[in-house]
């Protein structure tokens, strides 16, 4: 049986998931939480999603979970909070609970270890992309548009000019990292 793999750039603003199958990036969307009003809520919600593709797939596809690392320092900032550490774990928590009532793996992936294995390198892209606000989003930005999915990771501003979801982006490749598998940690364990 093939692989599904179903990768999560987690946040409480706006998850984004990407489904690869055997190596190929077939899908890519978003949860935004829309009507929900607490973090609570927010992962019942992501669960939710979650546990319906596992539904729908689960007799054509081995599935597996993958989520970014949780970054516990940052380049621009060494100081995370406290607060932001509990909820993000939290989150993890909550998808590792989830797998494990699926009786489905799940792991984790550093952005590093992803960026490289996919993208070639973890290092900033040099040139600018309108639409992309963080320089170290463009890289997996223009990875995923190259592979077909501009509609899914463009809206328009009032304004007028192209938005990208660097959430979509980047869980696409998340997804796609699993196939680099010495890059993935187990979250099993949790």
């Amino acid at each position: 049986m093939k692989e599904m793999v179903i990768g999560l750039d987690q946040s409480y603003t706006d998850t984004g998931i990407g489904i690869a199958v055997d190596g190929k990036l077939k899908w890519v969307g978003h949860c935004s939480f829309t009507g929900c009003s607490n973090k609570a809520e927010k992962r019942l919600f992501l669960n939710k999603y979650i546990k319906h593709l596992y539904e729908r797939y689960k007799s054509k596809y081995n599935i597996v979970i993958v989520t970014e690392g949780i970054r516990l320092f940052s380049g621009q900032d060494p100081h995370i909070s406290r607060a932001y550490i509990s909820s993000a774990y939290a989150m993890i928590g909550s998808l590792v609970d989830l797998a494990y009532s699926l009786g489905i793996p799940i792991y984790s992936v550093e952005t590093r270890s992803w960026k490289k294995a996919v993208l070639g390198s973890s290092k900033n892209s040099d040139t600018k992309l309108e639409g992309v606000k963080d320089q170290k989003k463009v890289a997996s930005v223009k990875f995923i548009l190259h592979l077909g999915f501009e509609k899914q990771l463009t809206t328009i501003t009032r304004g007028g000019k192209i938005k990208y979801n660097d959430n979509i982006a980047d869980a696409g490749c998340i997804a796609l990292s699993y196939f680099h598998s010495t890059i993935c940690k187990s979250l099993g364990g949790f």
